[in-house]
């Protein structure tokens, strides 16, 4: 009983996600703005891999490795995505050519190590993901003073739901074999999909005129 009210709650959350990033890709293409597509495409892709997380049988062993490749390279797109939309807000320029670079050499490195010697691939790709939280970190330290206002304040708010991510992934990581703990990045990931749903709609109600 206990399983099924979790289940329906981190649900009600995902779905809350999965629409914002749903208007958002639709706000984002209408507009041809880059930032609220890339936007878009991190809490889409969030809620991919928290539906992922609770499709699987368990510990990151016994996931069945369709499902571990996919929940991959989401977790893999993920940080570059985040890092494109940091510095999109913060008008730092990114050198492209350099990120792609990047991306190859990781997704590489994931797949060479994980076929040579046996590791689970998330287990690999999740550092690096963190990596580029931590460039984001670092280009909001060093930009964010000149973007004072909303633009800084999405960054940041960015910055810290994915650290906050970052948190739950250690302590999944860690705690492989305790069972109420494998869920603990979807439901993360669905409290902060509420709290921005949240965010949105207070938004939205403070700047709507109702005459």
């Amino acid at each position: 009983m206990a399983a099924a009210i979790e289940t329906a709650l981190v649900g009600a959350g995902l779905v809350n996600g999965a629409l914002l990033g749903f208007l958002l890709l639709l706000r984002g293409i209408r507009e041809a703005n880059r930032a609220t597509s890339l936007t878009a495409a991190l809490l889409l892709g969030a809620t991919g891999v928290a539906i992922l997380i609770l499709s699987s049988p368990g510990p990151a062993s016994l996931t069945p490795l369709p499902l571990e490749i996919v929940e991959t390279l989401l977790t893999l797109a993920a940080g570059p995505l985040l890092l494109a939309v940091i510095c999109h807000l913060l008008s730092y320029k990114l050198r492209w050519p350099v990120l792609a670079a990047i991306v190859a050499m990781q997704c590489i490195f994931v797949a060479v190590v994980a076929a040579r010697l046996g590791p689970d691939p998330i287990l690999l790709a999740v550092p690096l993901q963190m990596f580029f939280t931590l460039w984001g970190w670092w280009v909001f330290r060093r930009t964010g003073r000149r973007r004072a206002g909303t633009s800084r304040s999405a960054a940041f708010w960015m910055l810290a739901a994915a650290t906050a991510i970052h948190a739950a992934q250690l302590v999944r990581m860690v705690f492989t074999e305790v069972g109420p703990l494998r869920s603990i990045v979807p439901m993360t990931i669905s409290a902060l999909f509420v709290i921005a749903t949240a965010a949105a709609v207070a938004h939205l109600l403070t700047h709507r005129s109702f005459g």
